[in-house]
């Protein structure tokens, strides 16, 4: 490509082309230039999808062993979605796997490992379409490189596939390579022209594979977002190779993220992003963040020219909760902020117990003492998200903070002696919610004040005869704080 020479744009308003037809594994793999986007979650499948990949394998093979017309006992796989691309830098065409890694991926493993096993994958009698076994090895090893994730079940599922080929009778290994040659089937959707057909495609396909979640449809959406950001400012042909090194960068940071043991995305969206922008909304939160609900987080177009829309270019990369961002680059760079301050927030209160301050020792040890315990987990939700609210409200947490949050998030805690989210759900949302007055005040001395209020709403009477892991144990402790502060304060 010339230096004014130009990509091709990929806009919705360009035509747009979709060929679906039924193809053989091989016709698959012998594509040219077959290759994972970034926008592609990691390899994930397990022990358990590939014991039930080899028992249908296994289950089909047999039926056509007894049976001389083999090609009528076919397995299909379900789809393959591709996206047809060109190569900015080569003009080469590309096929962008949208749908189907996760299986493509082990049968490739299987091939691998049956050529490293000694069996003959082709022969030269054959006259259809070959096996590539260099074009299979390098997108293993493409995959490989997209991080730990990958490797961890690359590496697994590769020994267990080669353990349950040698565990088979003898013979098995030809038979096993025959079937997968000639009766693996997909339905292959090849698109041109708009990704966003890809992933309609896709939302409408019941894969066999495991189903995106709503946060990778996002990782998507924001990934194409970037990739338009490009053209839509003329950038020149070095700027397109610096957007897809971004592309690159948000897409291993977001799976990084995606697999976080301490606070993964899946639980960041479902257990404070989503559930704080419905409640500023004032709408109830008492569902689970799914991909009908990803409008919420796609943000502002780019190319918009709305007042408010401008507004919010210029604030850019100034983040609010409940306020969308812009499209693209600005809604990574918004996930991992508040992926991070709510990290540092649940770290920064643990290590509270250290103060000498009592009451926030003591806040900190309950949350502690019961973290396990299952009536308790709706409060801890509430206290967190509340908190990240004030942090993103007013930049800063201090003790008198953390002790009001505190006093408002487990009052329905005292008062239900079986608490379901739906009470939290719409305690939170109710007009003179801490979350409501949070989010509305200019000065946090004002959301300060309530702290003798909220401590005024809360019973004092409790009973000391009663189990610690209990309804009416946790509701002691939490009054024993409280009035400790009470006392100490005079209030």
């Amino acid at each position: 490509m010339t230096a004014t020479q130009q990509p091709e744009q990929p806009t919705s308003s360009e035509k747009s082309n979709v060929e679906c037809e039924e193809k053989k594994l091989l016709d698959v793999l012998s594509l040219d230039n077959l290759t994972l986007p970034v926008y592609q979650r990691p390899y994930k499948w397990e022990e358990k999808n590939v014991n039930e990949l080899f028992t249908d394998l296994n289950s089909v093979i047999e039926k056509s062993n007894q049976n001389k017309e083999d090609y009528k006992y076919r397995y299909r796989l379900g789809s393959v979605i591709l996206f047809k691309t060109n190569n900015p830098k080569t003009n080469n065409p590309e096929y962008e796997i949208v749908d189907g890694q996760q299986r493509l991926t082990t049968l490739m493993l299987i091939i691998g490992c049956l050529n490293q096993l000694g069996c003959e994958i082709y022969n030269n009698q054959e006259q259809e379409k070959r096996i590539d076994l260099n074009k299979i090895e390098k997108f293993v090893e493409d995959s490989f490189k997209k991080g730990e994730v990958n490797q961890k079940h690359l590496s697994e599922n590769y020994k267990l596939i080669e353990s349950k080929i040698k565990s088979e009778s003898k013979g098995y290994p030809e038979k096993l390579i025959k079937f997968l040659k000639k009766n693996i089937t997909f339905v292959q959707f090849i698109v041109t022209g708009d990704k966003a057909i890809a992933f309609q495609l896709f939302d409408s396909q019941n894969s066999r594979g495991k189903e995106l979640y709503p946060h990778d449809l996002l990782k998507a959406y924001h990934l194409r977002q970037i990739r338009l950001e490009s053209y839509n400012k003329n950038y020149a042909n070095s700027f397109v190779e610096e957007e897809l090194d971004l592309e690159k960068f948000y897409a291993e940071r977001w799976d990084e993220l995606s697999s976080n043991d301490e606070l993964s995305l899946s639980e960041f969206f479902n257990g404070y992003l989503f559930k704080l922008t419905r409640w500023l909304r004032g709408e109830s939160a008492n569902l689970v963040f799914k991909k009908e609900h990803i409008d919420y987080f796609k943000g502002i177009a780019p190319n918009a020219t709305y007042r408010f829309a401008q507004r919010e270019f210029k604030a850019s990369p100034i983040f609010q909760i409940g306020i969308p961002c812009v499209a693209g680059s600005d809604f990574f760079d918004m996930v991992f902020y508040y992926h991070r301050e709510l990290k540092a927030i649940i770290t920064a209160f643990e290590k509270g117990a250290d103060k000498n301050n009592p009451p926030i020792k003591e806040i900190v040890e309950i949350f502690k003492k019961y973290q396990y315990y299952g009536p308790f987990s709706y409060t801890r939700n509430l206290f967190f998200a509340t908190m990240l609210l004030y942090f993103d409200r007013f930049s800063q947490i201090n003790d008198r903070a953390i002790e009001t949050i505190f006093a408002w998030s487990v009052y329905p805690r005292i008062y239900n002696d079986s608490l379901h989210f739906s009470a939290i759900d719409k305690y939170a949302r109710q007009n003179d919610s801490l979350i409501k007055l949070i989010s509305t005040s200019v000065d946090h001395n004002k959301v300060l004040d309530n702290l003798f209020e909220y401590k005024e709403k809360i019973n004092d009477q409790n009973d000391p005869n009663v189990g610690e892991y209990t309804v009416k144990g946790l509701k002691n402790n939490i009054i024993k704080i409280l009035k400790v502060k009470g006392e100490k304060n005079g209030q």
